[in-house]
């Protein structure tokens, strides 16, 4: 509707121009004088001004005043339209909150500047309230004036002096000098409901310009920019938050305190075993309350494991043991062979251990074998870690060292014998 609106004032202009053209050229208005072509479209000019619009008798100041009333210029209503009761214009404000006001709602003051009507002369732009007026002797009570162009081309405004009111004030009231309104400070407590987000419009009935003639006021609207939250992310009426745990509690599973939207303590939340960063949780109606209802989103939770970063040398040493039985690892682990080698080599000096003619006995001081290898050694399984020594040697390393162990076993049970 728009588009077709424009369309056809664009081509009553383009009429406005051609009329204007032949009109003020003497040679083209002789033609049409004598009913040559037609300067609005029409047909004939049927001698003189009868053949505007086409089918004669027609006035080329109908035509003016047609088109511009079309674009608010035109005398139209005249004095009728301008002493009817107008409604006030709309006043739109931004109004900053933080993230928790917006979830939990907040009242708030707002300060700005607007039209209001003049108390001393009630609205009316008379000296003491008063209604006395005298006929506008621009217009003479019509509310519109006639303009011309180029002599010959006339159309119809409001006119100038009493906008229209078609009546002047005798005495004009010295606050507003007439106008009947003047510019107001104005202050207003507007409550926020609890789930407004951001760029949310809010509407104040009647808080905006005051109106004239007896109309209403227009409305404030008040544009919410709702500022972003370290702890919480928004999506609507749901919320999202990120808990750290620890390394042991995303593969063995505990508990992690959980705090909530609205500030309350939602108790501890249960982590499942094996829960990798990126896992998330749904807590039900835990979210932010919509607008104007009992209703209330969903909190998200996503949980994030915190990797330790400066390892003792036992924490390695574990960490490189359960490396060393994965089955599903893809790649290497850093250290991993180094620490196999030096196990291995570890293993092999613990022969050292054994005492000639003695019982057999597990792993003496040193290094051991590793955490596996100590666990192994508590249940008394022995391994092929275990060695010994025997008796006449060198106290190296002795590729037979499990037998030679075995054998120094077995003669030490016959000495006591």
């Amino acid at each position: 509707m728009q588009i077709l609106a424009t369309m056809q004032r664009q081509k009553k202009f383009a009429e406005v121009s051609e009329a204007y053209d032949t009109l003020g050229d003497d040679g083209k208005r002789a033609v049409y004088d004598q009913g040559g072509q037609d300067p609005f479209g029409g047909g004939g000019g049927g001698g003189g001004f009868g053949g505007f619009g086409g089918g004669g008798g027609g006035d080329p100041n109908d035509f003016l005043n047609d088109i511009f009333s079309q674009f608010g210029g035109g005398g139209g209503g005249g004095a009728r339209g301008a002493n009817s009761p107008r409604r006030g214009g709309d006043i739109q404000l931004q109004l900053n909150i933080t993230f928790d006001e917006a979830v939990k709602g907040v009242s708030k003051t707002v300060m700005y500047s607007c039209r209001a009507e003049c108390k001393p002369c009630n609205g009316s732009g008379a000296e003491g309230g008063s209604n006395a007026t005298t006929t506008c002797h621009v217009c003479s009570g019509s509310g519109v004036e006639t303009a011309s162009m180029q002599g010959f081309l006339s159309y119809q405004t409001t006119c100038r002096k009493c906008g229209g009111a078609g009546t002047i004030i005798e005495n004009p009231c010295g606050i507003c000098r007439g106008q009947g309104h003047v510019s107001e400070n104005r202050q207003e407590e507007v409550p926020i409901p609890a789930g407004v987000d951001d760029q949310m419009e809010l509407r104040v009935p009647n808080k905006g310009q005051a109106g004239s003639k007896g109309g209403p006021s227009g409305h404030l609207y008040l544009v919410i920019r709702v500022q972003q939250s370290a702890e919480f992310e928004r999506d609507g009426s749901d919320v999202y938050s990120t808990v750290d745990i620890s390394l042991s509690q995303a593969l063995l599973g505990g508990t992690v305190p959980i705090k909530g939207v609205l500030g309350d303590k939602l108790g501890n939340l249960k982590v499942k075993p094996g829960t990798e960063t990126g896992s998330k949780l749904r807590l039900r109606s835990r979210g932010i309350p919509k607008v104007n209802t009992s209703a209330r989103g969903d909190h998200f939770v996503r949980f994030r494991v915190q990797m330790p970063r400066d390892l003792t040398a036992d924490e390695k040493e574990m960490i490189l043991e359960i490396a060393d039985g994965e089955l599903s690892r893809k790649g290497t682990v850093e250290g991993l062979d180094a620490y196999i080698a030096a196990r291995d080599t570890d293993s092999l000096s613990a022969g050292e251990g054994w005492s000639e003619g003695g019982d057999a006995g597990g792993v003496v001081g040193g290094s051991g074998g590793g955490i596996l290898d100590s666990i192994t050694s508590m249940f008394g399984t022995g391994g092929s870690d275990e060695k010994s020594k025997d008796g006449g040697g060198d106290g190296g390393a002795d590729a037979d060292g499990e037998n030679k162990a075995k054998e120094a076993k077995a003669e030490g049970q016959a000495g006591k014998k």
